[in-house]
C-alpha cells in the first residue's frame, strides 16, 4: 500500500554513512522527511553528521548489519515511528574485490561481502516485514549491473552474486506482498562523487532521482541509471563470459585513460 501523504514516512537507509547512501541521506533531508541512517561507520568519521541533525529530523545507528543482534536496534527504528508507513532503503554492499593477488579466493572478504549483502538484507527484512505488511511502505534495493553479470572478469566473486541474490529476493517480494509494500530496484551503472553527466551521473543526482522517485503516487517497479550502461549491459549477458571478460578489460582501459583509476562496477 502506497499512501497519499508520502511526507509522514519514515525513511530508513541501510548502509549510510558515505557514498551513495550519504546524497540520499542528503536528499532526503532536503524533501523534509524524517530519516533514520545505519552504517557501520563511527559517527566521527562522518562527514555530513553534524549537519544533519541540525534538521532535527535525522538519527544515526551504528551497527553492522551482518551481525545477528542488529535486529534488534533495527526494531528499535520502528518503535519511534508511530505505526507510520516506512520506507526503507537497502544500500549496503561491500565491494572491494575478493580475489587475492594470487587469483584465489579471498575467503575473508568473500564472506564478509555475503555477510553484508545477503545477511544484512535478510536481517533487514526480519526486522521491518511486519511493520511494512501491516502500516504500508516501501522497499528499495540499490543494485548494479553486476548482478547481471560479473562486470571485471572475474576480480569479484561475492559481489556481483550478492546482487543478483537480492535482484531476485525483491522480484519475488514484490509477487508476495503485492499491494501491500511497493518494492522499487534501482539498477546503477558506474557513478561518480567527482563529477556529473548524461554518460557517468554523480551520487547527489541518482540521489535525488531516487528519492523523487519514491515520493511518486505511483512509483516505478525499477530505475535504471545510468541508461546506457545498462542498455550495453542488456546485449552483453547474451555473450560467452569470456567474451564479456575480453569486453569489459577493453571497456575498463578506455574508462581509466578518461578518468584514471576509475572502473565499472
Amino acid at each position: 500500500m502506497v499512501l497519499d501523504s508520502m511526507l509522514k514516512r519514515t525513511y530508513v537507509v541501510i548502509g549510510a554513512s558515505r557514498g551513495l547512501g550519504a546524497s540520499i541521506i542528503g536528499k532526503c533531508l532536503e524533501h523534509g522527511l524524517n530519516v533514520a541512517g545505519v552504517g557501520r561507520t563511527e559517527e566521527i568519521d562522518i562527514k555530513s553528521i553534524a549537519e544533519w541533525r541540525r534538521s532535527g529530523r535525522f538519527e544515526y545507528i551504528q551497527m553492522d548489519i551482518g551481525d545477528e543482534d542488529c535486529k534488534d536496534k533495527l526494531r528499535g527504528i520502528i518503535s519511534t515511528s508511530n505505526d507510520s508507513p516506512l520506507c526503507v532503503i537497502f544500500n549496503a554492499a561491500v565491494t572491494e574485490s575478493d580475489v587475492g593477488i594470487d587469483g584465489n579466493i579471498n575467503f575473508d572478504i568473500f564472506y564478509k561481502t555475503n555477510d553484508t549483502g545477503i545477511n544484512g538484507l535478510a536481517h533487514t527484512l526480519e526486522a521491518f516485514e511486519n511493520h511494512l505488511t501491516l502500516h504500508g511502505g516501501m522497499l528499495v534495493g540499490i543494485s548494479s549491473i553486476s548482478a547481471w553479470i560479473p562486470p571485471t572478469g572475474g576480480s569479484k566473486i561475492a559481489y556481483p552474486a550478492s546482487k543478483a541474490y537480492m535482484d531476485m529476493a525483491l522480484r519475488s517480494l514484490r509477487l508476495l506482498w503485492d499491494k501491500r509494500v511497493h518494492v522499487m530496484t534501482v539498477h546503477l551503472g558506474h557513478i561518480s562523487k567527482d563529477s556529473d553527466s548524461w554518460f557517468i551521473p554523480g551520487y547527489d543526482a541518482v540521489a535525488q532521482q531516487i528519492v523523487k522517485a519514491t515520493l511518486r503516487r505511483h512509483p516505478p517497479e525499477n530505475i535504471c541509471m545510468s541508461t546506457i550502461y545498462c542498455i550495453t549491459y542488456s546485449i552483453m549477458r547474451m555473450l560467452p563470459d569470456r567474451v564479456v571478460s575480453i569486453a569489459v578489460k577493453v571497456a575498463n582501459g578506455l574508462l581509466n585513460r578518461i578518468l584514471p583509476g576509475k572502473t565499472l562496477q
